[in-house]
Formats: structure tokens, C-alpha cells, sequence
């Protein structure tokens, strides 16, 4: 047998029903920016939008690993110390430079008086700040703003990691941290429809151990949050200037190859067994 509500439950009922109805109400004429769209408007409005390649480097097999450097991602650099990731992201920056296509670099650990000496050239499509602030996430999202708007940059290079982070603010899990932050450069990344290249540290391995994504330093966030991650390496540091680039991780793709590299007048160019 049913039992009958009473006049309160009745009325909590309706009440309910009435407070459902005014939320549909109020979001029923709502056209912010952030609002929810049908596939098929989504479809019409990228259709419309010029399609956006990216930026290219002169590594065609590692860009067709990764399908190539696309705006709004995330892409880590990594590697031993000494192995190269600086001079590797100096070297796309000087590809992208031939193409028109200018970069922003954050160089937090070199002065920009040593990079602008590493670099010896004439001219170059980059900018860089005499002065930078690091732990400030919102200070670098206005840099990049400002990059776009005076230089029309199309990158991003960010030297590195460990000086977005303040390690001396006390925290019960500095890999919670470190995930955040990545999150942060991600949503940055599409906010400025930008790529965004991230150098970080790997793990203390020994010379000539093929790195795995599981070596990125202090945190498996890294690894999670990036859209690709790139590994250098030499497989002996006493032997000709003869490197590795390893794709640990391309979300595209699914990738995880490497391909043989060479140092040669400061780029970095892919040379072929056989």
C-alpha cells in the first residue's frame, strides 16, 4: 500500500519543481562566451575560421611524428643537463625565425645579454625581457599579451620549469603543484592560441641510458598535462656531436619514436642511418 505524502512533502516537492524551472529559465537566453554550443554550430564556425597550421621547423621526420607544432599546445622539452634542450629549443627558434615567424623567450636561468651573444646572428624574429619575474604565472600571461600584440609572436619558449614553481612556499605535495602549474600554461597556451614550449629537467640517469617519460623530473603531471613531450639525448657525451630526439609522448598521434640528430652551426639538423 502507498503511502501518502504529507501537505510538507507536497510542498518541498513543488518547490523543488519551481526551483528547477527557474534555473533552466535563467540559462535558457544565456550567451556568454563560455556557453554550451551544438556540434553542428561548432563545426560552422571553425569551418569559417582560416585553418592554422602552426609553426615549422626545419626537422621534417620529428614533425611528422608529432604532426607538427600546433597553436594552444603544450610541448616539453627535456633532457640530462649539458644534453642539448636549451640549444634545441634555440634551434627552432631560429627555424621558426626564417619562416617570419617571431617567438617569445622566458629565459629565467641565462641573461638575455649571454643568450643574445649564443645566438650571433644578425637578426632574428625574437623577444625577450631584460628583466623577469619568476613564481608569477599572471605576469607571464601578460608577457605573452604583450607579444602578440607588439611582435606577433607565434611561440612560446619558457627556460624553464623550476622557475615558475616556488619550491620555498611550504606545500604537502609538490608534484600537486607542479601539475598545476602545467595545467595553467595549458589553458594559457589556448587562451593565446600560442604553442608553448616548456623546458624541464629529467631525473639523474647515466650517460648513454635512453630517457623514458617516466624520467621527467619531479612529478608524472608533467608527462599527463603536456600535448607532447620531447626528450634529447647522447648515447656518449665523449663521441662527435651526435644526438637523439625520443618522442615520449604526442597526444595526436600516439608516437612514441626517435630520430637521430647533429649539431651543426648552432641548429640542430636529422641525419639519416644507412
Amino acid at each position: 500500500m502507498t503511502e501518502e505524502l504529507t501537505d510538507k512533502q507536497i510542498k518541498e516537492e513543488l518547490e523543488g519543481i519551481d526551483k528547477f524551472n527557474q534555473q533552466v529559465d535563467a540559462f535558457k537566453f544565456y550567451d556568454g562566451p563560455d556557453r554550451d554550443r551544438s556540434y553542428v554550430e561548432l563545426k560552422k564556425y571553425y569551418e569559417g575560421l582560416p585553418r592554422s597550421i602552426g609553426v615549422s621547423s626545419k626537422l621534417p621526420e620529428l614533425e611528422g611524428l608529432i604532426e607538427g607544432f600546433k597553436e594552444g599546445e603544450l610541448i616539453v622539452i627535456s633532457g640530462r643537463t649539458g644534453e642539448g634542450k636549451t640549444t634545441f629549443a634555440q634551434s627552432l627558434i631560429r627555424d621558426f625565425s626564417d619562416d617570419g615567424n617571431a617567438s617569445l623567450l622566458m629565459s629565467y636561468e641565462v641573461g638575455t645579454q649571454d643568450i643574445i651573444k649564443r645566438f650571433a646572428v644578425p637578426t632574428l624574429n625574437l623577444a625577450m625581457q631584460t628583466e623577469v619575474k619568476a613564481y608569477d604565472l599572471v605576469w607571464l600571461e601578460q608577457r605573452i599579451w604583450e607579444g602578440i600584440a607588439k611582435f606577433k609572436i607565434k611561440a612560446v619558449f619558457i627556460d624553464h620549469l623550476h622557475y615558475l614553481i616556488d619550491f620555498a612556499t611550504p606545500s604537502s605535495n609538490t608534484s600537486f603543484v607542479i601539475g598545476k602549474t602545467l595545467r595553467a600554461l595549458k589553458i594559457m597556451a589556448l587562451k593565446t592560441h600560442v604553442p608553448i614550449f616548456l623546458i624541464s629537467h629529467l631525473t639523474k640517469l647515466s650517460t648513454g641510458t635512453e630517457p623514458t617519460i617516466n624520467d621527467l623530473r619531479d612529478s608524472s603531471f608533467i608527462g599527463q598535462e603536456a600535448d607532447t613531450v620531447l626528450m634529447i639525448w647522447r648515447d656518449d657525451e665523449r663521441t662527435s656531436n651526435k644526438s637523439f630526439v625520443k618522442v615520449g609522448k604526442s597526444r595526436r598521434t600516439g608516437n612514441r619514436e626517435t630520430i637521430q640528430v647533429q649539431l651543426e652551426n648552432g641548429r640542430f639538423r636529422e641525419t639519416y642511418n644507412g
